[in-house]
């Protein structure tokens, strides 16, 4: 009788142990990493993307997609900038791309799938920049109350003089939170 009540006060003991280490938060799974909210330049052949938003690409880190009654929307709005960082390695709006392609554009991904792209004319090519060329300000209109995250991209058609090639480049992406 007495080993009875023993293991039943070791198995009492055990499952308060374990409620209150539950009830603590001790056995949730950890939290997703916050998300990157600055924008991110990249390089190619000597040109590098940035933003027009205090150094930022996204004017906002946190979208609120709920704001009104009607239609519950929310613009999404981005300008970017096209620096060179070192001359003679390529150039920006070759002259040899095509006609009907365009020279720069925007990329808008919602959770991770693409929603919007926004062409871009800019003009002749562009051997030396003395200064970051501002693109064109543009915004997206989320409908609903969407939540997760938009991540944004400037690309850029660069030709690179070491390959002789040109492409479309990523120059900076930004993301924000939705909420």
């Amino acid at each position: 009788m007495g080993r009875i009540i023993a293991i039943m006060a070791i198995g009492l003991t055990v499952v308060i142990v374990l409620s209150v280490l539950a009830f603590a938060g001790y056995f949730k799974a950890p939290g997703a990493p916050p998300l990157d909210t600055k924008t991110h330049s990249q390089q190619h052949s000597g040109f590098y993307g940035a933003g027009s938003f205090t150094g930022e690409l996204l004017e906002s880190d946190r979208i609120v997609t709920n704001v009104t009654n009607d239609s519950m929307s929310q613009s999404v709005v981005m300008q970017g900038e096209i620096c060179q960082q070192q001359s003679g390695l390529g150039k920006v709006f070759f002259d040899g791309s095509k006609v009907t392609e365009p020279d720069a554009m925007y990329k808008v991904y919602v959770n991770g799938v693409l929603f919007q792209t926004f062409n871009m004319e800019i003009g002749d090519s562009t051997p030396t920049l003395t200064q970051c060329l501002g693109m064109d300000v543009r915004s997206y209109v989320i409908v609903g109350s969407a939540v997760g995250y938009v991540h944004v991209d400037l690309l850029a058609y660069v030709f690179d003089f070491g390959s002789g090639a040109g492409a479309y480049q990523v120059l900076a992406s930004d993301q924000a939170t939705l909420a």
